[in-house]
């Protein structure tokens, strides 16, 4: 999924809003969910070569590029898992204060079929 840089406006918002965060990410009410992204599967030489050091844990992974599309959560998928992934992004720690955080703004969702988890149903 490509990065929104919209979420983030500068390198100096980010440091502050970093020096300024808590511990742990809480809401009030819960994060909306966007279901906009359909994955679609990539080569892992592709995958790879987003990151300098290799990652042990990542051998032999699959790698999926989450692709924007439109109510991705009506397509048809019986089998098909949902997963939901943290949007961050430099939000204000009260709503009328200057002081800022990295928070989470929303979850990106989207639905897969993992044929290795057909047996854990």
């Amino acid at each position: 999924m490509p990065l929104d840089r919209s979420a983030i406006s500068s390198i100096d918002a980010l440091r502050e809003a970093v020096s300024d965060s808590d511990y742990e990410i809480q809401a009030h009410f819960g994060w909306q969910e966007f279901w906009q992204f359909d994955a679609e599967p990539i080569e892992p030489v592709a995958a790879n070569s987003k990151f300098t050091d290799r990652i042990e844990d990542c051998v032999n992974a699959k790698w999926y590029f989450l692709k924007q599309a439109v109510h991705s959560r009506d397509a048809s998928c019986s089998d098909c898992y949902d997963f939901c992934l943290p949007d961050w992004a430099v939000v204000r720690k009260e709503k009328y204060e200057d002081q800022s955080t990295i928070g989470i703004r929303r979850l990106d969702c989207f639905r897969l079929y993992v044929p290795e988890w057909r047996n854990f149903r």
